[in-house]
C-alpha cells in the first residue's frame, strides 16, 4: 500500500498499533485446546475500544470478529469449536475499519 498524504499514514499506523495489539493479546491466551471461537472472542474484546473496529464483523451476515484457520484450512476459516493441538498451525487475518 502507498500513500502520499500524510493523514492517510497516520491512519496506517494507526491502524497497525490496533493490529499487533489485538494480536498480541491474542497469542498472549493461545494455548492447546483453546478453540478458534475463543479465540476470536480475545479478538472482539481487545476491538471493543473507539480506535477500530472489525472489519469482518461490519459486513452484513459475517458472525465473527476475525478470519481464523488451523493447518491446512481456508485462507479465511470461520472461527469455531475446533481445539487446537500440538503441533497446529494457526493463522488469523482480520482488516481493522
Amino acid at each position: 500500500m502507498t500513500t502520499e498524504i500524510v493523514a492517510d499514514l497516520h491512519g496506517l499506523l494507526a491502524a497497525r498499533r490496533v493490529v499487533r495489539g489485538t494480536i498480541d493479546a491474542m497469542a498472549a491466551t493461545l494455548r492447546l485446546g483453546i478453540t478458534t471461537a475463543e479465540l476470536d472472542a480475545i479478538a472482539l474484546d481487545d476491538l471493543a475500544r473507539p480506535v477500530a473496529r472489525s472489519a469482518p464483523r461490519l459486513e452484513a451476515g459475517y458472525p465473527r470478529a476475525t478470519c481464523i484457520s488451523v493447518n491446512v484450512g481456508a485462507g479465511h476459516g470461520l472461527p469455531g469449536a475446533r481445539r487446537l493441538c500440538p503441533g497446529n498451525l494457526v493463522t488469523s487475518t482480520w482488516p481493522p475499519r
